[in-house]
């Protein structure tokens, strides 16, 4: 299922690749005129958009399975961790794809998570290397365009390294072996 809706996104963001302008005073505009101006733009985007939130959803849901199954335990941590490096990127990829319109939830969402940044150990270092002092302005949305993309190539060598984990320790967790029975 996952495999079919990561196709999906691909598939929708190639097409909408030929629309968006990643240019902060016209990023929102082609948005609009995807949705607007081209056959089945909308539906287009409606696909990418659920696409995404389902394979979120899906990645949430496995990694609860494999928490509830104590698949995470023994020979599997390896796999375990790079499951968890794959979410991250999941919802790396989300959340830099959520920027692109650069509308006003856009706006809010940098806002908030910059000032989330402060909380965190040397998050104010970080903040001073994405804003310039003077809070949240206009980010280049030629960096925020690309930044999507990088995730997707690690994300399907980190998928096959999962699977090809998997597939050598058994794709079934002896629970007999388990320290915890």
């Amino acid at each position: 299922m996952s495999l079919v809706l990561v196709g999906l996104l691909m598939l929708s963001g190639a097409l909408m690749l030929l629309a968006y302008k990643p240019v902060p005073q016209e990023a929102y505009q082609s948005v609009l005129s995807l949705r607007r101006d081209y056959l089945f733009g909308s539906l287009i985007r409606n696909i990418h958009f659920f696409s995404a939130n389902l394979v979120v959803v899906l990645m949430v849901y496995h990694m609860l399975r494999v928490v509830f199954t104590l698949g995470y335990i023994q020979e599997r941590r390896s796999n375990w961790f790079i499951g968890i490096c794959l979410l991250g990127l999941i919802l790396f990829s989300c959340f830099t794809g959520y920027l692109l319109p650069w509308d006003q939830t856009a706006y809010w969402a940098v806002t908030i998570c910059i000032h989330m940044l402060d909380y965190v150990p040397f998050g104010t270092s970080v903040t001073s290397l994405i804003t310039d002092g003077d809070g949240v302005t206009a980010p280049n949305p030629a960096g925020l365009f690309y930044l999507p993309h990088h995730p997707d190539s690690c994300h399907s060598f980190g998928s096959a390294l999962h699977t090809f984990l998997e597939d050598q320790k058994g794709w079934w967790c002896d629970f007999q072996s388990s320290p915890i029975f």
